[in-house]
């Protein structure tokens, strides 16, 4: 499975990153220090994500401004599955909901909150 960790605190990249990789040492992760970046590794159409772990508070481009541009892709973008990593308020949380975000992680992460989050984002609707 290939995730996308967004963030721009390269610790809680770390963490996570090393979370997914116990949970299943076969998930492919790739890492993105801000909203920008990921935009661009998401938008090269050789790289197809499964899932895509989002900080929200980042410097340049945000998670909630990445959300939205994926939203108006919506076609290309159907597939990914977005789980939010932040420490946000619930103002941010329905604006991540609204455009797509359909599971929340608190900041610092857990392993079994992570490997629950992906289990219920990965299962069928």
């Amino acid at each position: 499975m290939k995730i996308l960790v967004v963030d721009d605190d390269k610790s809680s990249q770390i963490v996570l990153s090393r979370i997914l990789q116990q949970v299943d040492p076969g998930h492919d992760v790739t890492t993105a220090a801000d909203g920008e970046e990921a935009l661009l590794i998401l938008q090269n159409p050789r790289q197809i994500f499964d899932v895509l772990f989002l900080d929200i508070e980042m410097p340049k481009v945000n998670g909630i401004q990445v959300l939205k541009t994926l939203h108006e892709k919506k076609p290309l973008f159907d597939r990914l599955k977005v789980i939010v990593c932040s420490s946000i308020g619930i103002k941010e949380l329905k604006e991540c909901l609204e455009f797509g975000a359909k599971h929340f992680i608190a900041k610092p992460p857990e392993r079994k909150t992570v490997e629950k989050k992906l289990r219920m984002a990965l299962a069928k609707p």
